[in-house]
């Protein structure tokens, strides 16, 4: 097992006992040869130990979870959800693709006797990590570990995995001064739509699909929410006098304040640290209307007034300038921006439509039917 020293982790050496048994009994039939495999690692301050199946275990292919993978799985996953270790985590089983986990605590006793506490057993596929624990709740201890996760998005629409996230059109009465909209989660695979959040102040969806953060009017107060989208447990994370979520990193979120009364989109821009759960104000120095965030890329649109050429950036995290223009809405998607100008002669108004590659720093010309498409695509108008 791996034991925490202070000058780092050491490996500290436990027995391998190797049992073959390959004896006929007369009944004729031959005992499977077992293997114990007494090794560890360290995950957080949990004790990993493998031991004790049959040598299936040791073989593995690519579709599957090692012992000391699943191991280490289950103890970041009880750490996460119970917000406790459990100081020994364990294999004591494995029957085809079925592995049992035990996660316990050895009690001492006094006077050398001791007692063995059990925290909880999960029993899951190697192949997935996923399956039951003692009270047969529904587990997934690859919850949330994808090495390729997806970063967060922020647009009037966004879909990932399928599954399509839609603001429908801002609402106002006479008690309102924000205008409030519905989320709407469409799924590609079985063709339903659900309402999953109403009347919220929101300009984008902010979400990586395992999250979503939006924003409501509580008495005059903007609250910004966050909300797991497998459980649908909702927690709140920040709130201040007209706080409206534009969008969202993963480190950040971007908070709209409006500074008057007026139903159209004009916020002044603060942003608020998910580490430190600090509010600072931004270093955009004038009101924007829409912000978009995709791959910690920025595009934050200034409020609009009319149809006319408004002023846009493409930012990084840090606020540093990756391209800015003037256009009558912009979208930014798949590392590029696509823009629109309008322009006004004799009565007549003209399009110019442009793709800029944030990459490449090259632009071109497009048709407005290119333009459309995209805009119709991510921003769902």
């Amino acid at each position: 097992m791996y034991k925490q020293l202070k000058g780092g982790i050491q490996m500290k050496h436990k027995c391998v006992s190797l049992l073959l048994a390959g004896i006929l009994t007369a009944s004729g039939v031959c005992r499977e040869n077992l293997t114990t495999v007494w090794a560890g690692t360290y995950s957080g301050n949990s004790i990993v130990k493998l031991s004790a199946v049959s040598t299936n275990v040791i073989a593995k292919t690519q579709t599957e979870y090692t012992d000391e993978e699943l191991c280490k799985l289950a103890a970041d996953y009880y750490y996460k959800n119970h917000n406790q270790k459990a100081p020994i985590v364990e294999i004591e089983d494995t029957r085809g693709d079925l592995v049992t986990i035990h996660l316990y605590e050895i009690v001492n006793d006094g006077g050398g006797e001791g007692h063995t506490t059990t925290y909880d057993w999960y029993y899951v596929s190697r192949k997935t990590g996923k399956g039951e624990d003692l009270f047969n709740n529904k587990i997934d201890l690859t919850e949330g570990t994808n090495t390729k996760t997806q970063p967060m998005l922020s647009r009037k629409k966004v879909e990932i995995d399928g599954n399509v996230f839609k603001l429908t059109a801002k609402k106002y009465d006479d008690s309102e001064v924000i205008g409030v909209s519905d989320i709407i989660q469409y799924s590609k695979s079985t063709g339903k739509s659900i309402s999953l959040v109403k009347k919220i102040t929101s300009e984008s969806i902010v979400t990586n699909g395992k999250y979503l953060y939006y924003s409501k009017d509580k008495g005059g107060k903007g609250v910004i929410y966050k909300m797991d989208l497998e459980t649908k447990k909702v927690s709140r994370v920040v709130s201040a006098k007209n706080y409206v979520l534009l969008g969202g990193t993963d480190k950040y979120l971007y908070i709209g304040k409006t500074e008057f009364e007026n139903t159209v989109p004009m916020y002044k821009v603060y942003v608020y640290n998910m580490s430190t759960k600090q509010v600072k104000k931004s270093g955009i120095d004038y009101f924007v209307g829409d912000i978009q965030v995709e791959k910690n890329k920025i595009l934050a649109c200034t409020f609009r007034l009319d149809v006319d050429n408004y002023r846009f950036d493409v930012m990084t995290e840090t606020g540093k300038s990756i391209f800015k223009g003037k256009a009558a809405n912009a979208v930014l998607a798949k590392g590029e921006v696509f823009y629109i100008q309008i322009f006004y002669n004799n009565g007549e108004h003209k399009f110019k439509c442009y793709q800029y590659d944030l990459k490449k720093k090259s632009e071109k010309k497009i048709s407005y039917e290119i333009y459309r498409k995209y805009e119709k695509k991510y921003l769902g108008y």
